[in-house]
C-alpha cells in the first residue's frame, strides 16, 4: 500500500491490483480497514474483527476522510474474490497532521504579580502551563505579547478578537521560550503604558493559542479551573483592555 496526501483529517490509500487465479478469474473486491491500534489488521480475520471499514470497493485507491488530527492510523486492505477467498496486504500507517492548538491552563487566566528590586516593582504575568493533544507539555513554547495602542481594541470586540489583535500587532517581539510559566514585562511605570499584555503558547506543529480569560488578582497555583476565584474574567474585551488592567495596577495591588 501507499499512503499519501496526508492532512489533518484525510489520508489517500492506494494499492496494487490483486489477480484471481484461473479458471475462475472472478472480480476482486477490496475492503479498506483502519484502526488506531498497531498490528490489528494483519490477516482477513483480524482486519474484520478489529478494523473500522473505510471503503468496500473494486477500485484500488480511496481517500479516507473524517480522521482525527495528530493521530496515528493503521490501514490494511482485504482482497476477496467472489468465492470468499481473502488475503490481506501489508499493514501501513500514517499520522495525520496536528491542527489543534494547545489548551491554556486555568481557563486562560493570568496572574499579575510584582517582585521588588531595590524598592522598584517589576511586573510579571504568571500562568498555568498549557496542555496539547500531541506536543508534550515540557516542550510547549510561550511568550508575552502586547500592544501599546488602545485604539487597536474596542469595547465591541470579543475576547477572541482582542487576543487575535494583540497577537497580530504584538509590539513586544519576545522570543518563544520552552516550559515557562512566568515572565517579567517591565517596571510599574513601563507596565501601565500597555493597552493589553497577554501570553501566547505554541505547539511543535506551530498551532498557537492565547491566554485571554482575563487577569486574576489571586495566585493561580496548580489550579486547573480558575473561573470561580478570578474576578478579571472578560465579557467581550472587558478585563483585557487598558482601563481594567491599569486600574488593577493603580489601586493598591502592588503596595509601595
Amino acid at each position: 500500500m501507499t499512503l499519501s496526501q496526508i492532512t489533518e483529517s484525510e489520508v489517500k490509500v492506494s494499492w496494487a491490483s490483486a489477480k484471481d487465479l484461473a479458471p475462475f478469474n472472478s472480480t476482486v473486491h477490496y475492503t479498506l480497514y483502519h484502526t488506531t491500534k498497531a498490528e490489528q489488521l494483519g490477516n482477513p480475520e483480524k482486519a474484520k474483527l478489529n478494523g473500522q471499514i473505510a471503503a468496500n470497493i473494486t477500485d484500488t485507491v480511496f481517500k479516507v476522510k473524517g480522521l482525527t488530527d495528530g493521530t496515528t492510523y493503521y490501514f490494511n486492505v482485504v482482497a476477496e474474490d467472489e468465492s470468499g477467498n481473502a488475503v490481506t496486504y501489508t499493514e501501513g500507517k500514517a499520522t495525520t497532521l496536528d491542527a489543534t492548538p494547545p489548551v491554556p491552563g486555568a481557563g486562560g487566566y493570568m496572574y499579575v504579580s510584582a517582585s521588588y528590586v531595590s524598592g522598584e516593582p517589576l511586573i510579571s504575568l504568571d500562568w498555568v502551563q498549557a496542555t496539547d493533544n500531541v506536543t508534550a507539555q515540557a516542550t510547549l513554547e510561550y511568550k508575552l505579547i502586547g500592544i501599546y495602542d488602545e485604539s487597536l481594541v474596542s469595547g465591541s470586540q470579543t475576547d477572541q478578537e482582542v487576543c487575535q489583535t494583540v497577537y497580530d500587532k504584538d509590539a513586544l517581539s519576545r522570543k518563544w521560550e520552552t516550559a515557562i510559566s512566568t515572565s517579567v514585562f517591565g517596571t510599574l511605570a513601563e507596565a501601565v503604558k500597555f493597552a493589553v499584555v497577554l501570553v501566547a503558547v505554541k505547539d511543535q506543529a506551530g498551532n498557537v493559542a492565547v491566554y485571554c480569560g482575563g487577569y486574576s488578582d489571586q495566585p493561580l497555583g496548580n489550579l486547573t479551573n480558575q473561573s470561580s476565584i478570578a474576578p478579571g474574567k472578560a465579557k467581550g474585551p472587558t478585563g483585557l483592555i487598558a482601563p481594567m488592567f491599569r486600574t488593577r495596577l493603580e489601586t493598591g495591588l502592588f503596595p509601595e
